[in-house]
């Protein structure tokens, strides 16, 4: 299947958990359904994430050893080093490193310390951490690292699969050289689903898992097409499908 096809599923995919949540929302019993089915992190969006991030992984660490092959050290083979630790380090925390999925209860210190008595960083509460006054005014803002991690993932993600393709596009960022930066077709589906964000979540309801898993789906949907932009270029001159192929969306075994 083409990373055309895919990303037009992902469109309606995204669509109709949009829809999901306008039907669900507003009465108590209604709001119960949405986050018992889907916010809650043994929901469908939680566990649908988990499951994406196991090909997104496999799929940074096989290009980071076709190109380790192909071209030895280069800016290609850094980048999909750092995005394949990268990845494992999202996947870890989005299962709280085995816990979500075998069920283990923390340690003391971690109970203690973790805003949600959970086994992952981004719930630390850093304000126990940094030895804050639990009644001054800062303590707030600190007794959860996800207030902090939180924007800092949704910025990196807009720069990572809207700004770097824009600017390799129209040649204003030479110093990433020849790594592969997705169609636009996905730069175009994640940018609709930052301005969906940024619209319904500040306006009307909360829609913050649904946007983190639109950007699980763009991490897979941008290491598909990756993947394919890059056997396009190894591939030997006689080859049928041209690197022009791939970047439009060429077919991608998945």
């Amino acid at each position: 299947m083409n990373t055309a096809t895919l990303t037009l599923l992902s469109w309606i995919a995204m669509i109709a958990l949009y829809a999901i949540r306008a039907h669900y929302n507003g009465s108590e019993a209604a709001e119960a359904f949405w986050n018992h089915w889907f916010r809650r992190e043994t929901g469908i969006l939680d566990r649908g994430e988990a499951i994406m991030w196991l090909p997104v992984i496999f799929l940074n660490w096989r290009m980071f050893l076709t190109s380790l092959r192909q071209k030895r050290w280069s800016m290609v083979t850094l980048w999909f080093l750092i995005m394949g630790l990268g990845t494992i380090v999202l996947f870890g925390e989005e299962i709280s490193w085995g816990q979500a999925v075998f069920g283990w209860k923390p340690g003391a210190e971690m109970t203690k310390i973790n805003a949600q008595h959970e086994t992952n960083f981004h719930n630390l509460n850093l304000s126990l951490l940094m030895g804050l006054d639990p009644n001054g005014k800062w303590y707030a803002h600190f007794k959860n690292a996800n207030y902090l991690l939180n924007p800092a993932y949704y910025l990196g993600a807009c720069i990572l699969f809207i700004g770097l393709p824009i600017l390799k596009r129209i040649r204003m960022l030479p110093i990433i050289g020849e790594v592969p930066m997705p169609n636009m077709r996905i730069v175009v589906f994640f940018f609709a689903n930052v301005l969906a964000y940024l619209f319904v979540d500040r306006l009307l309801w909360d829609v913050g898992e649904v946007f983190e898993f639109s950007i699980t789906t763009t991490f897979l949907l941008t290491s598909l097409d990756q993947l394919a932009q890059l056997k396009a270029v190894g591939a030997p001159a006689s080859s049928s499908v041209p690197a022009a192929a791939a970047r439009s969306g060429a077919r991608v075994a998945c």
